[in-house]
């Protein structure tokens, strides 16, 4: 195996840190659970490909051509792994991965299909062989990150929407971020609302005025925080990633709970939200905001990005 080969298993070191405790597929499998996560990750690939592509075929031979690339990746990380434990789990996940092209050929000709596997074993062979350099180390782990959402149900989304053409990408990918800010303003102010109603005493008789404030407060934060979500859905639906932002919703509602720890300091939420919600809830904001998504600016300034 020469040099450039052993350092672009290297490179991709990530794909093994990656994976501990982060997908279904991490673990050694059994025969029956490997066919059902198999079965239910194919069944999500499939539909977003039928959702993001009228004519899908393109975009289907991109999946399964990426698969195999994945597959032949994980092979031959397992064969590097430290314990036969590790091999084991990894070989595992490399299996899914051919298994997954497979099942979303669906109906393409076996010599089809035959012509994608070889052609991306030899493409992933000729990057292993290749001297390393900054750009094809920056490519491997945007093939690992990506190899990776393919094997976690609550990210497939996402990885058949990076295979998309990039003008096709273009035309969502701005709104598709702002909704995801968009969605944890309404998260935030979903939050400031319970932490007043939780501060009121839960008996029957007449509320003191500081108390009736506190609920009417809530109330204002609520009726806010359901506005942004009507608003973040249409737009999540209009870019066609409803189901993005849905599995997002309570990975996100955990962060921001430990952004305020365990005892509730809502200041911590106000330190990072409220300058940046008031910021692009108002028309001239949203309409700079999104210049700045769409101009590659996300991160930086007001927003914070986790």
């Amino acid at each position: 195996m020469s040099g450039s080969y052993n350092r672009s298993i290297l490179s991709l070191s990530a794909v093994v840190l990656l994976l501990h405790g982060a997908s279904p597929a991490a673990a050694q499998l059994s025969k029956a659970e490997k066919e059902r996560i198999t079965a239910s990750i194919a069944s999500d690939i499939n539909r977003e490909i039928r959702q993001r592509s009228r004519s899908d075929a393109a975009l289907r031979e991109k999946v399964i051509s990426r698969l195999f690339e994945c597959g032949y990746v994980f092979l031959v990380i397992s064969k590097q792994a430290e314990t036969t434990e590790r091999m084991a789990e990894i070989h595992d996940v490399g299996e899914i991965s051919f298994e997954l092209s497979a099942l979303v050929s669906e109906d393409m000709p076996t010599e089809r299909f035959k012509q994608i596997g070889d052609a991306a074993t030899r493409s992933i062979k000729e990057k292993f062989a290749a001297p390393r350099t900054p750009a094809s180390e920056f490519e491997m782990n945007v093939l690992a990150k990506n190899c990776k959402s393919f094997h976690k149900i609550d990210a497939v989304a996402g990885a058949v929407a990076s295979l998309l053409p990039p003008v096709a990408q273009a035309g969502s990918s701005a709104a598709i971020e702002f909704a995801k800010e968009l969605q944890e303003c309404s998260l935030y102010y979903a939050l400031l609302a319970g932490n007043l109603l939780i501060q009121v005493p839960q008996r029957s008789g007449p509320l003191s005025p500081p108390d009736r404030d506190k609920v009417v407060k809530s109330q204002v934060y609520m009726t806010k925080s359901e506005q942004i979500e009507v608003l973040y859905k249409r737009m999540a639906m209009l870019a066609d990633a409803e189901s993005v932002l849905k599995q997002r919703r309570d990975s996100m509602f955990e962060k921001e709970k430990r952004v305020m720890t365990d005892k509730w300091i809502t200041r911590r939420l106000d330190e990072r939200y409220q300058d940046i919600c008031d910021y692009i809830l108002s028309d001239s904001g949203s309409k700079a905001r999104l210049k700045e998504i769409d101009e590659g600016n996300v991160c930086g300034r007001l927003y914070t990005c986790w």
